[in-house]
């Protein structure tokens, strides 16, 4: 089981704590628009910008997404980058489960291939 973070938690316990939340709030926002979501839709995985960056707070408060502030000293550039990790692979599952692999069977029971595109 994940240890959880203090040194994460004191900071978004703390004076910044609120500020570092709605900037991720607004971060999120943006960076799904950039993906093509428009306000009032869900994303992919029935997601929304906000349940997003509330998943992202908490799983760096209970250890399971790391925050080492020796390598990043600013926890708010941090977790954008895990909020825009989290968002890419929303979008990045649902393009893939849009797309068919190329050989597949035909209604017909033959199979198609790489020709058939061309």
């Amino acid at each position: 089981m994940p240890k959880p973070n203090v040194p994460a938690a004191e900071v978004l316990r703390g004076a910044d704590g609120e500020l570092i939340y709605l900037a991720l709030l607004s971060y999120a926002d943006r960076l799904a628009r950039i993906y093509g979501w428009t306000s009032g839709k869900v994303l992919p995985a029935a997601a929304s910008p906000q349940s997003v960056v509330h998943d992202i707070v908490v799983k760096v408060l209970q250890g399971t997404r790391t925050w080492d502030p020796e390598r990043e000293p600013d926890l708010l550039v941090a977790m954008k980058g895990m909020v825009r990790s989290d968002i890419g692979h929303l979008f990045g599952r649902a393009e893939t489960a849009r797309t068919e692999p190329i050989n597949k069977t035909r209604p017909d029971g033959t199979e198609r291939c790489e020709e058939d595109i061309a």
